[in-house]
Order: C-alpha cells, then sequence, then structure tokens
C-alpha cells in the first residue's frame, strides 16, 4: 500500500514538472509575440497616432494609419517630444490655445504607470515616514521605521526598540481621527528623490482611508472622504511639482479615481475595459490634454480627456492571444492545462494555471488510447492500472510520460 501510494505521489510531481516544463519549451519554440502599440493623441492632428515594434522594427503610423519617419511622427507630437523638439529647434511657439512655455510644460507633463504586479504584491508593512517639512533644502530619510498594527509604533533603526514618545503621539492622532486598527494597507513612496513628501495613504481595517503625514516631528492626520461603496486596494502617491492631485486610488470595483487637493475630493475616470487584477494603467497628461490608456492580453484601450476630465475622444485595437494562433490551438488539443510559477502580475511565486478548452478532449484521448496499447503490448492486467488510465486521462501527455516512466510492479507480487 505504501509502495502504491509513493509512486502516486511521484507521477503528480512528475505531472506537474512536465507542465511547467513542455509549454515553456514549447512556446519558445513556435510563440509569436504580439507587441502591443503605443498610442499617443496628436494635439497638432486632435487625433491618435502610434508606433509599434514589430520584428525588431519600430514602425510609426500617422493617423491614417500611414508609415511616417521619425522626424515627422514626433512633430506631429509636440507635446510628448519637445525636449527633441526643442533642441532641434523645430518646437512650435504655440499649440491650439496653448503658448508653449517649456518651465510650464515639464511641470504639466504627467506619467504614471499601474502594473497588476505593484497591487497584488503583499507588502512589508516596515516604512519610513520623512519629514514632510525638512529644516534644509533637501528630504532626509528618517532615523525610524513605523508600522501600524494595533497602534502605530516608530522603530529606532539603531537599537531596534520602539520609541515611546514618537509612537504614543501618532496613535493618539489617528484614535482621534477615528482610524480602526490595524492597517490593511500603506501606500507611499518611500524615497528622498522627489521635490516634495506627502506621507503615506492607509487603509484601516474598516477600509476607510487616512492621509498620514510626519510636519515638524508632530502627526498629520486626514480622513479622505470616500463615496458610498468605494472600498479602496491601491493608492498610487504621485508627489509632482504640479500638484494637481495627491495619487490615484484603485478600488475594489477596478474604478480607478484621482485624489485631488481640493479637499480630498476624488475624481473618477471614464476608463474602461479596466481590471486592476489583470490590466496595465497609464496616465499621461500635458498643458492640453489627460490621456488615460488600459492594456490587457488582447486589446488597448485609451481614453482622452481635456483638463477637467470631460471625454473628448477614444481609441480602441484588439488581437487575438496566444491561444488563439495555430501553436495555442494545439497545445490547447494536447495539453489539458499548463502551469507557470511566475507571473508578470506578481511578484511572487506561486502556481499560476491556465486550463485548456474542450478540445484538450483530443490529447486526453489519445494519451488514453497510448497507454492502453503499451499495456495491451506488455500483457498487463488492465484491471489493476485502472488509476493508471485515470491519471492518464484527466493530465493527458503529462500523465502518460509520468506513468510510462514510473512503471507499477507491486500487482505482479
Amino acid at each position: 500500500m505504501i509502495t502504491k501510494f509513493s509512486r502516486i505521489v511521484l507521477i503528480l510531481t512528475v505531472v506537474f514538472v512536465l507542465s511547467i516544463i513542455i509549454p515553456e519549451y514549447y512556446w519558445m519554440a513556435f510563440e509569436k509575440h504580439h507587441s502591443t502599440p503605443s498610442v499617443i493623441y496628436s494635439a497638432i492632428l486632435k487625433d491618435f497616432i502610434k508606433f509599434q515594434r514589430i520584428n525588431n522594427k519600430v514602425f510609426r503610423y500617422d493617423n491614417e494609419g500611414k508609415i511616417v519617419n521619425r522626424q515627422k511622427f514626433e512633430s506631429l507630437a509636440p507635446l510628448y517630444y519637445y525636449r527633441t523638439l526643442s533642441y532641434l529647434g523645430t518646437m512650435p511657439s504655440e499649440i491650439d490655445t496653448y503658448k508653449v512655455d517649456l518651465k510650464d510644460l515639464r511641470i504639466n507633463t504627467i506619467y504614471v504607470q499601474i502594473k497588476p504586479k505593484a497591487i497584488q504584491t503583499p507588502q512589508i508593512k516596515l516604512f519610513p515616514l520623512l519629514e514632510s517639512v525638512p529644516n534644509g533644502p533637501k528630504l532626509a530619510m528618517p532615523d525610524d521605521f513605523f508600522r501600524i498594527n494595533d497602534k502605530m509604533e516608530f522603530i529606532d533603526c539603531e537599537t531596534n526598540t520602539v520609541i515611546p514618545d514618537l509612537s504614543e503621539k501618532f496613535t493618539k492622532a489617528l484614535i482621534d481621527r477615528g482610524f480602526a486598527f490595524p492597517a490593511k494597507k500603506m501606500f507611499g513612496n518611500p524615497t528622498v528623490m522627489k521635490p516634495f513628501d506627502e506621507g503615506y495613504f492607509v487603509i484601516d481595517a474598516k477600509d476607510k482611508l487616512f492621509h498620514v503625514k510626519r510636519i515638524h516631528n508632530e502627526p498629520y492626520v486626514a480622513e479622505v472622504p470616500l463615496p458610498k461603496g468605494v472600498v479602496p486596494v491601491f493608492v498610487n502617491v504621485t508627489e509632482m511639482e504640479l500638484r494637481e492631485f495627491y495619487g490615484l486610488l484603485i478600488s475594489e470595483t477596478s474604478d480607478v479615481y484621482l485624489i485631488s487637493y481640493d479637499n480630498y475630493k476624488l475624481i473618477k475616470l471614464p476608463l474602461k475595459n479596466y481590471n486592476y487584477r489583470y490590466s496595465q494603467f497609464r496616465m499621461q497628461g500635458n498643458p492640453l490634454y489627460r490621456i488615460f490608456t488600459v492594456t490587457n492580453e488582447t486589446s488597448i484601450d485609451v481614453i482622452v480627456t481635456d483638463r477637467k476630465y470631460n471625454f473628448i475622444d477614444e481609441y480602441k485595437e484588439t488581437w487575438a492571444n496566444k491561444y488563439s494562433s495555430a501553436a495555442g490551438k494545439i497545445l490547447n488539443a494536447f495539453f489539458p492545462f499548463t502551469l507557470e510559477l511566475t507571473s508578470t502580475k506578481s511578484e511572487y511565486v506561486d502556481f499560476y494555471w491556465h486550463f485548456s478548452d474542450f478540445t484538450a478532449l483530443i490529447g486526453m484521448l489519445f494519451s488514453l488510447i497510448v497507454y492502453f496499447i503499451v499495456q495491451f503490448r506488455k500483457k498487463e492486467e488492465a484491471t489493476k492500472c485502472m488509476l493508471d488510465y485515470v491519471i492518464v486521462f484527466f493530465t493527458g501527455i503529462y500523465g502518460l510520460i509520468a506513468t510510462l516512466l514510473i512503471r507499477d510492479e507491486t500487482w505482479k507480487t
């Protein structure tokens, strides 16, 4: 009995290993990677232009889909390529109603990108809280880190001990604001490579959102008013000279909001097809427009608004995923599932499964027939190997290889 059990465990282990190795090498040999286009809104054409890498060569297209050279392409998007155009002396002095000022253009240029892995990777809940109003001209890293469990505690980095006075002061400030311990998540930029510091946005145990800063070593705590039904899961804190918004808030329902400097007023963005678990989000801005891009495995959606976030235009492009290609259909037909240990959606190693569609029955039946033929030729008692048939049927070629490699001899004794 123990021998049979050990054999089954070994077979299943081989199946798992094969479901990782075989698809990986299969895709290395046959996958034709689709390059996602980069879509830009042209302030000159009032339309979309794009560039895309195909077979290691970059192709640039105007709004009519015609291929243009790099110089022409960049001239159509001066608000994106202003550094290059200024260097060449071809930057226009006025674009639409905007009189070009390079310093103002730089301050009003926004680029924020949020990937699924940034949201779904677990946090190590120990952070530095910078002094937001430093004595000198630059931000400096503190000598302590903080955490928020049953209270807010500051840990001295040198002695690894709790700093009681500072901890009690910040804990009281949180309690006075109605904070429910412990904190679920905390979001900030723990670096001095930024123009100023806005501290952290913290989700408490009741899914309320709070803003916590350190000003002259004293606590600043404010609750961010959330609309009814909005449950925050992620905040991207964006400390920019523009000071138009603190950052972007993503809710459990994948709605995206800007947290404005106007008393933390939330501005809902007009996105389509965004799911924080799978989609990449990018926000770009300039003195005239705000451009929001949502990229999924098989599509890209781009929405353009004015500075007040009123809808202007939209671009959408779709393509087939790799499992819809000839190579993908063959893989689906012969392998009932594939397994990966890494994912673009997380920094952590885990089991990431892909289950094939009903066409996998082809490979499952094929594997079963091959196994039956092998058993028949060896004249082994089929009724004694029923568990092997079950494994082969449900795991396809993986199970066929595993059961043929690891023979069952116990039934002969």
